[in-house]
């Protein structure tokens, strides 16, 4: 069974990304990398670093990573820190129960 969840990856980048730019640049990775990847939305958001509001986007697509997996929905954002790049992202189900997918994307827009 797959459960939805949400989890924060962090990797080292070049210091001079912003987080928009770093959000495009894993976006473009996994359009390469996942199967069946669709992109059904992405929209410019703020979020809070470190008492400031900054722009970063939110990202919403549908993919794989196992051809013999099913096709579940994604959840993204992301933000550039001092060389370090956090992906947050929310997985669930495509027919996932509307309340949870409120709650991932509203815990990714805060």
């Amino acid at each position: 069974d797959f459960f939805a969840n949400v989890n924060i990856t962090k990797d080292s980048i070049d210091t001079s990304l912003t987080n928009t730019n770093f959000a495009k640049d894993v976006i473009e990775s996994q359009k390469e990398k996942a199967f069946k990847y669709q992109e059904k939305s992405q929209t410019e958001i703020k979020l809070k670093k470190a008492g400031r509001a900054e722009t970063t986007l939110l990202t919403v697509f549908e993919g794989k990573n196992e051809e013999s997996q099913r096709t579940r929905k994604y959840v993204q954002t992301f933000l550039a820190n001092n060389g370090k790049g956090y992906i947050i992202t929310g997985s669930m189900a495509r027919e996932e129960d509307p309340d949870i997918v409120n709650k991932i994307e509203l815990m990714l827009k805060s």
